[in-house]
C-alpha cells in the first residue's frame, strides 16, 4: 500500500509539473505573441506617418473649385496671358537692345567686332537654357518667375556699373539670359495650365508674338 501510494503520489507531482510547464509555456507565448502584435501594429502606424503623398493623386475638390486655374474668370486668365506675353518681350528683347550699341562699345573701349558681339552669344546661350521648367513643377512656376526675374535685373545692373570691362560683361550677360530664360520655358506651361485645351491657341499666340517682338526691337 505504501508504495503504491508513493507511486500515486510521483504521478500527481509529475502532472501538476507538466501541466505548470505547459502553462508557463503557454504565458510566454502568449507573452511573445502580444509582444509582435504590438511591434507590427507600431510599425503600421509609423509607416502611415510617414507615408509621402504623391502630388500626382491629389485631385481638386469638384469640378468648380475656384482654386483651380481652369476655373478662374475671364479677366483673370488674360490678365495672367498678358503679363507672360510682357515677360517673353522684355527678356528678348535683352538680346537685341545689346546689339543697338555695339558700335558706341566699339568706339569708346576700342573693342573688335568679334568680342563686341559675343555679350550677343553669351546672352542667347544663357536664355536657351531649360533648367526652369522642371524646377517649375517641384517648385511651382510661381516661385520661379519672383525669384529669377529680380536676379536678371541685378546682372542688368552690373553690366551698366562694369565700365565696359568684359570679364565682367560675358559673365554677367550669360546669368542675365540664364535667369531672363523662365517667361520663354514657363510661359507656355502657364498658359496651358489656366485655359482649357479649345482656348489655348488664342492666348499661345498673344504669348510667342510677345516673345517675336522683343527680339525684333
Amino acid at each position: 500500500m505504501t508504495s503504491s501510494s508513493n507511486i500515486n503520489t510521483n504521478l500527481d507531482n509529475n502532472l501538476f509539473l507538466k501541466s505548470a510547464i505547459i502553462c508557463d509555456n503557454q504565458n510566454s507565448s502568449m507573452t511573445l505573441y502580444n509582444k509582435l502584435d504590438d511591434t507590427k501594429h507600431k510599425v503600421k502606424y509609423s509607416n502611415e506617418k510617414t507615408r509621402v503623398i504623391n502630388p500626382e493623386y491629389l485631385e481638386w475638390d469638384g469640378s468648380d473649385d475656384l482654386d483651380n486655374p481652369h476655373n478662374w474668370s475671364v479677366w483673370k486668365k488674360w490678365y495672367v496671358t498678358l503679363t507672360a506675353a510682357a515677360l517673353g518681350f522684355i527678356c528678348t528683347m535683352g538680346s537685341s537692345l545689346y546689339v543697338s550699341d555695339i558700335s558706341s562699345m566699339k568706339e569708346e573701349f576700342g573693342y573688335g567686332e568679334e568680342i563686341s558681339l559675343s555679350g550677343l552669344t553669351f546672352y542667347l546661350i544663357g536664355l536657351s537654357t531649360v533648367i526652369c521648367a522642371p524646377l517649375s513643377k517641384i517648385f511651382g512656376r510661381k516661385l520661379v518667375y519672383l525669384v529669377s526675374l529680380p536676379l536678371c535685373m541685378r546682372c542688368t545692373m552690373g553690366i551698366v556699373l562694369s565700365h565696359g570691362h568684359m570679364k565682367i560683361i560675358l559673365p554677367l550677360r550669360y546669368l542675365g539670359g540664364m535667369f531672363a530664360s523662365p517667361p520663354l520655358s514657363v510661359g507656355s506651361g502657364t498658359i496651358i495650365d489656366i485655359f482649357d485645351n479649345d482656348e489655348t491657341s488664342i492666348a499661345m499666340t498673344f504669348f510667342c508674338n510677345g516673345s517675336i517682338l522683343g527680339s525684333c526691337h
